[in-house]
Order: structure tokens, then sequence, then C-alpha cells
């Protein structure tokens, strides 16, 4: 995982240069994958996100998806998921935000700033959780996924729309959550 998760990390400083990225609306429960500004490559419907709702400040345990901007780091199979695309959850506003509130210490918001900084993997273990991502249904049901939003804070697609995602996305590719 370390030499994938670096090869990750280097793709991220050089995706300005690329144009592929991928949009989630969670109002209108899509996931878009865009070319440019404007070219929807494809759009998968009926997505879901936390059973908490949206929250600028996700906070380990409150089931909250994170909205902002954010980066693939890896694209991994996953035996629960089938696959997983882990985000870099959480950055510097985040942490500002937490700091600011009292839910983070100032060691944990610099160690996070640092981190973005370095272009590593967030700390995962603070109070802003971690293992944010984008994934299938691996074995749930497919019927809670079209009735409920139900994970603990990723976005989740059925498990044929991962596969296709999959194949589009790459390491360093920009994430929109809003």
């Amino acid at each position: 995982m370390l030499l994938s998760l670096a090869i990750a990390l280097t793709a991220i400083k050089s995706s300005a240069a690329s144009n592929t990225w991928i949009d989630i609306d969670t109002a209108q429960q899509t996931l878009t994958v865009y070319s440019g500004k404007n070219q929807p490559l494809v759009r998968f419907g009926d997505i879901s996100i936390g059973s908490g709702g949206v929250s600028n400040l996700h906070l380990q345990g409150d089931h909250s998806t994170p909205l902002g901007h954010f980066h693939v780091l890896e694209i991994r199979p996953s035996a629960v998921f089938e696959t997983f695309l882990l985000l870099d959850y959480p950055q510097q506003e985040q942490a500002d935000l937490a700091y600011e509130k009292g839910d983070i210490s100032q060691v944990a918001r610099d160690s996070i700033r640092a981190a973005e900084a370095a272009r590593q993997l967030p700390p995962q273990d603070t109070a802003l959780g971690g293992n944010i991502g984008i994934h299938g249904l691996g074995r749930d049901s497919a019927n809670i996924h079209q009735r409920y939003n139900w994970t603990s804070g990723c976005v989740a697609l059925t498990n044929r729309q991962i596969h296709q995602l999959a194949k589009l996305a790459r390491p360093g590719m920009s994430v929109v959550i809003h």
C-alpha cells in the first residue's frame, strides 16, 4: 500500500495538467465525471451519502459526508465494498475549522496541515476521522441503497457503477463534493 500511495501522491502534484474530475452533487444525489469544465463523460444517479447528511466538518462517528475539494489518493479493491477510491480527507480547511471549534488539538491541526503541504495521506485517527472515499455496495442491499443514505461518511455507488468509475478514475483526480 505504501508504494501505491506514494505513486498516488506523486500523481496529485501533476493533477493540474489533467482536466478530468469528479463532481458529487449531494442534493441531486449524482456523481458526474467531467472532462474539462462542462463536458460530462458519465453520470451516475441514485448515489448514497452518509446517513448523517453532509457537513463542512465531518467528525468521527457522525456519519456525515464532508463537503469540499479533495483528491483521489488510491484506487484499491475492497473485500467489503468491491472497489474503494480513498480521498485525501481531512484537509487544512477542515483542520482549521475543527481547531477553531475546539474539536482537535493544535498538534492534530498542524499534522494535517503538514500532510497536505507534503502531499501525504493526512492523519486518519484524529477526531475528524478518515477513510473517506467513494465505494461500491459490496454485498450490501441494493434496495437499502436505493431507499436510504446509509454510509458512515463516504459516497456509495452500485457495484456496476463503481467498476465503471474505477476505469475512469486515477490517483490525483480532483473530487468536488457539494
